[in-house]
């Protein structure tokens, strides 16, 4: 390996130059114990909830939490200027390290698929440590695919789960390739992303877009105005109406993540799941 060196800040583009294949939505919450099921919460209730050790939420779905799941706390509130033009208490991001050799280690991974046009997707868990958070596994559940959708199965969603649970691992976010298309997000995986971030203000969604240029994004919707959006939306399957402003980062619904730093000191743990 090489020597550690100071951990990279992502402020939004960039990212470290690796390679990439393609993909794109994900999906699941499934354990053994009956499950406390409610809709996702409004911006400002969701981030003191806290978030689940496994949650893996499925596009479109109703927001599922174990009932025995521990919660996170969430960041520290700060004070800031609100959109109504007076006060508003926000929270402050905590830290997301993310190990440097993700991607390239996903795109190997997900090679096979790329090179058919199918997508793949992955989860990623870590730890709260000093109130920053780090990535530290990525996790590959028994899942189907195609040229613009993958999803977890229903068996990847349970060994998934499990395997959180067993090794105290929260899901900080999810991972999935765009073999064919560009790097951006989708209006379902928007809604993927909804799921998560509904649980964790700093999830983010890593698009791995081989053919495109950039290649590698680092996502995560906008708060208040795109979480709520996407929150409140009953449309399901793709649907235009979120990328009205265009389909890109930036477009006021989702955007690109500042709170994340690309470490090269720490190597994230693959952890495949799929059933042969």
């Amino acid at each position: 390996d090489p020597a550690p060196v100071a951990p990279q800040q992502h402020g939004g583009r960039g990212l470290v130059p690796e390679s990439s294949p393609g993909g794109h939505a994900l999906g699941s919450t499934s354990v053994p114990i009956p499950p406390v099921i409610a809709p996702p919460p409004p911006y400002g209730a969701h981030t003191s909830s806290g978030v689940s050790a496994c949650p893996c939420p499925r596009p479109h779905a109703q927001t599922t939490v174990p009932a025995h799941a521990p919660a996170l706390p969430a960041g520290p509130e700060a004070t800031g200027a609100g959109g109504g033009g007076g006060n508003a208490s926000i929270r402050r991001l905590r830290k997301l390290h993310v190990p440097q050799n993700l991607t390239s280690t996903f795109l190997d991974l997900a090679r096979p698929n790329t090179l058919n046009n199918v997508e793949t997707c992955g989860i990623l868990a870590g730890s709260l440590v000093r109130d920053e958070l780090h990535i530290t596994h990525l996790l590959v559940p028994s899942q189907t695919g195609s040229s613009d959708q993958c999803s977890t199965t229903d068996v990847g969603e349970e060994d998934t789960c499990m395997y959180q649970v067993e090794h105290d691992l929260l899901s900080l976010g999810w991972v999935h390739t765009h073999p064919s298309q560009m790097c951006f997000f989708s209006s379902v995986d928007l809604h993927t992303q909804c799921g998560y971030q509904s649980m964790l203000d700093e999830a983010i969604g890593i698009v791995l877009a081989p053919k495109s240029s950039p290649s590698v994004g680092i996502f995560r919707l906008t708060t208040p105005s795109g979480l709520t959006e996407v929150q409140n939306c009953k449309e399901k399957g793709f649907h235009p109406f979120h990328q009205r402003n265009g389909p890109g980062a930036g477009n006021g619904v989702y955007s690109e993540s500042d709170h994340v730093i690309m470490s090269s000191s720490t190597r994230v743990q693959l952890v495949d799941l799929r059933r042969k």
